[in-house]
This record gives C-alpha cells, sequence and structure tokens, in this order.
C-alpha cells in the first residue's frame, strides 16, 4: 500500500504479489525487485508499506519513506 506520508491514508493499494521463492538453502533472506506504478499520484511523500505472508499465516511488515517525482 502507498499511504500519504502526513495523514497515513491508503492512496493506492498494488493488492497482492505471488513470488516465487527459490530453494532457501540456509537463507533467512530473499532479494527480490517490484515495479509497482502509480502514474495517478501527485509528486511528494509517501509512505510505502509492504506486508509479507507465509504459508503458515506468518506476517511481517515494513514501512519505508519515499518520494515521488515526475
Amino acid at each position: 500500500e502507498l499511504l500519504d506520508a502526513v495523514t497515513g491514508k491508503v492512496k493506492k493499494d498494488f493488492g497482492l504479489t505471488r513470488l516465487r521463492v527459490p530453494p532457501l538453502a540456509g537463507k533467512t533472506v530473499i532479494s527480490t525487485g517490484l515495479i509497482l506504478a502509480a502514474p495517478e499520484l501527485e509528486a511528494g511523500a509517501y509512505k510505502l508499506r509492504l506486508t509479507a505472508l507465509d504459508a503458515k499465516s506468518h506476517s511481517a511488515v515494513r514501512v519505508i519513506d519515499i518520494r515521488l517525482e515526475n
């Protein structure tokens, strides 16, 4: 979800994305990249909230500050 940096209001919900997970082989971190398009939003400060969910319904949430520029 992309949130307004000031109010915390959801500006865009990107929905669910299923990742293909390689064999972990002892690793606890999986690197990945996503392209998230939001051309309808104005330039400015936002927060990106990412939620990861595993097969056993365990979740982890991370929020990062980002800035959109035109």
